[in-house]
């Protein structure tokens, strides 16, 4: 939600804790949806436990965004859908586009979700290689 709030949703948080107008916000172009993934995290309904792997998370926020799709009019869904994250949100998002692409061609052309792209800021998506080299490259930067 901070990118909500301090980046491009429809109001910016003033220094005095009033919603202002944000001039530069993107829902002037396009259709934003913010979704709290995975499902248990944020303010996301828990059913059941919390998924653990990617495959099932990106299963998740599939199904979601399935379900979406399906209570519009069918020309919504040919609309272009780009999925976008920051930080550790950069596993999830690499994640589902993988799982949209896959099970695309498994569907009909009428139930296809049209992913356009993916953005992903700060990355995390690989934790394990890039923390290890975090070290380094801030030595790297500093003495440069």
């Amino acid at each position: 939600m901070i990118a909500s709030l301090f980046e491009f949703g429809p109001y910016l948080l003033s220094s005095n804790l009033r919603l202002l107008p944000n001039p530069f916000t993107w829902n002037r172009r396009f259709g934003l949806l913010f979704i709290d993934n995975p499902i248990g995290t944020g303010f996301r309904h828990l059913s059941s436990t919390i998924p653990r792997d990617r495959i099932s998370i990106a299963s998740h926020l599939y199904f979601s965004l399935q379900s979406l799709l399906s209570s519009y009019p069918p020309s919504f869904r040919s609309r272009p859908l780009f999925l976008s994250g920051e930080s550790y949100g950069g596993k999830f998002v690499a994640s589902a586009a993988y799982h949209i692409l896959h099970q695309n061609p498994i569907f009909p052309p009428s139930l296809r979700i049209n992913l356009a792209g993916i953005s992903i800021g700060n990355g995390m998506t690989h934790p394990a290689a890039q923390v290890r080299v975090n070290a380094a490259t801030a030595c790297l930067r500093i003495f440069r």
